[in-house]
């Protein structure tokens, strides 16, 4: 089984933007309460004014479901009735598809491609240079390597296959 993203875009209604946001803020804590809550980011969007944008994952299909059918949910969404104008789109992905923010679904085979080829890099020039920094400073070995890994993968999520996604983005889903 793989981690569910859901991601929901809503237009929040004018003037309720603190609002808006408290009351995802609260949906995503009661959410999190939930078994196989594995976390939660809420973005303002910056293609589209008046747009927030929630991501919920959880660790399994199942465990979304208890929540997306559990009478805390629609509780929270009858709540948001009162901020929201429009929900212009809901999606769940699984795996690293949530990554590569382009409009339509990129190819899985050209996602792996790019994925690859960045953890190859990553790995022969990031991860040397951060375990000789770490090196010098008497780190123990797999705390070098934790904290080469979180480098690695903090870079991919929010600098690398963004910033790829954009520039590639017509070829990864041709």
């Amino acid at each position: 089984m793989y981690p569910i993203t859901t991601v929901v875009r809503i237009i929040y209604k004018e003037g309720l933007y603190n609002e808006c946001l408290q009351w995802m803020q609260e949906t995503a804590s009661t959410a999190s309460e939930f078994e196989g809550f594995m976390g939660k980011e809420i973005f303002s969007s910056t293609e589209t004014e008046r747009q927030l944008i929630n991501i919920f994952t959880f660790r399994d299909s199942r465990c979304i479901q208890v929540w997306e059918n559990s009478e805390e949910r629609i509780l929270q969404i009858k709540k948001g009735e009162n901020f929201i104008e429009e929900i212009k789109s809901k999606t769940q992905m699984t795996g690293i598809e949530f990554m590569f923010p382009i409009a339509r679904t990129p190819k899985r085979l050209k996602m792996l491609t790019i994925t690859i080829c960045v953890v190859f890099i990553l790995l022969n020039s990031l991860v040397p240079f951060i375990s000789q920094l770490l090196t010098l400073l008497h780190f123990p070995i797999l705390l070098k390597s934790f904290l080469g890994v979180v480098m690695m993968v903090s870079l991919m999520t929010f600098l690398i296959l963004p910033f790829l996604s954009k520039i590639l983005g017509q070829w990864l889903v041709s």
